[in-house]
């Protein structure tokens, strides 16, 4: 059973190129700076863990501790 994709948002798009930009003028295993762990945070709690974490090939327990230490929003 094949599944389609969905097109990814923009946001997590515009966050993937600068993580690409990142990645390519550093090492390898170089820690990524605080501000783009930030920007995926911020995306994950709109889009979900996985639709962030997936597609900026981050890491999905990473990023969900860091969602998890981050007050939500409340929802009336």
């Amino acid at each position: 059973m094949n599944r389609k994709s969905k097109p990814i948002p923009e946001p997590i798009e515009q966050l993937k190129r600068e993580l690409d930009q990142f990645r390519s003028t550093q090492p390898r295993r170089t820690k990524l700076p605080e501000s783009l762990w930030q920007a995926a945070v911020e995306l994950a709690r709109q889009h979900g863990v996985y639709s962030v974490s997936h597609p900026l090939r981050l890491d999905y327990t990473g990023l969900k501790k860091r969602l998890e230490g981050v007050p939500r929003a409340r929802q009336k």
